[in-house]
């Protein structure tokens, strides 16, 4: 749907391949002893194929342990999740053999059919590997928390400002009863306030690809005021069978994820407001929190030097 109405304009969302490399810089540790690390990236998700690429690597942690040998790690999902790339035994191999000082990145190609609610997702997975000190090997395995975003699990949805509009004002008591507002102030430092504003459509874009919103920048303001966008997405569509996942019960058919955002441009910073209206507060605490992090992220920390 081509968005109407007078200054209102689609926003300017990343192509594909540089949403890719962005998601790449997001890397976070979701496993620590003290012998291995492990870390985690989600990449990209297949609509079509409705699959989701993760990547996973793995590093030794010398320290006091040197002479520690650290071999076959791998990484158990927890039942109802499978990977593509798992082995006869139902392990991701991260490291085969010796580990080094640092593993080769690994890709885990999941199916989306368990996750049907656009909520902060933690999978209690396993990493396992057998640790060699002077003795007879042993074989560890661990409990390993892999978090997966809220907004991975959303699907951008074109639409015009009079159709959200419609939407709130028809869906407000039933599928919109829930909200999340959340503020944060954005250093810029060395930017005008002129700046800031020229910039702001673009960052937002690039938050609304990160978080498969499909974004509206409304009435284009005078300069240095407040910017309004709206962005909104659907979530997952219900199964036909239940997911093995606790608490993955699908939103109702009609339901949507409706993203308020307001920037206002300031010397050296931006001020950010985000309201997320939904039919669950956990998926509105949870996506308005994603979103508050990728501007964070975006403005302040690893993708600010990006383009």
């Amino acid at each position: 749907a081509t968005p109407a109405g007078a200054g209102v304009s689609a926003l300017p969302i990343p192509a594909d391949k540089e949403l890719t490399d962005l998601q790449g810089r997001l890397w976070s540790v979701c496993f620590s002893d003290d012998f291995v690390r492990v870390y985690a990236c989600v990449r990209s998700k297949s609509q079509k194929k409705q699959q989701l690429r993760l990547e996973l690597r793995c590093e030794r942690l010398a320290g006091e342990n040197g002479d520690a040998v650290v071999a076959d790690v791998g990484l158990r999902f927890p039942a109802g999740v499978a990977a593509l790339e798992v082995d006869a035994s139902g392990l991701l191999p991260l490291a085969p053999g010796a580990l080094g000082e640092r593993a080769a990145k690994v890709r885990a190609t999941l199916s989306l059919a368990p996750f049907l609610v656009p909520a902060l997702c933690t999978l209690a997975a396993e990493v396992q590997y057998t640790l060699t000190r002077g003795g007879a090997p042993e074989r560890i395995a661990s409990p390993l928390e892999l978090t997966l975003p809220p907004t991975t699990f959303l699907t951008h949805l074109p639409t015009s400002e009079d159709e959200i509009a419609t939407y709130m004002a028809d869906h407000a008591a039933e599928l919109l009863t829930e909200q999340t507002a959340e503020a944060v102030t954005l250093q810029m430092p060395g930017r005008t306030a002129g700046d800031v504003a020229s910039e702001l459509p673009r960052l937002v874009g690039r938050c609304a690809g990160l978080c498969n919103l499909y974004g509206i920048q409304q009435q284009a303001p005078a300069q240095n005021k407040s910017q309004k966008f709206l962005m909104v997405a659907r979530p997952p569509a219900a199964s036909a069978q239940p997911s093995p996942l606790a608490g993955q019960v699908a939103l109702p058919e009609a339901a949507r994820v409706v993203c308020l955002c307001a920037g206002m441009p300031r010397d050296g910073s931006l001020d950010i407001k985000v309201i997320v209206k939904a039919c669950r507060k956990d998926v509105c605490d949870d996506v308005s929190a994603q979103l508050v992090s990728v501007f964070r992220d975006l403005v302040e920390g690893r993708l600010r030097s990006v383009g």
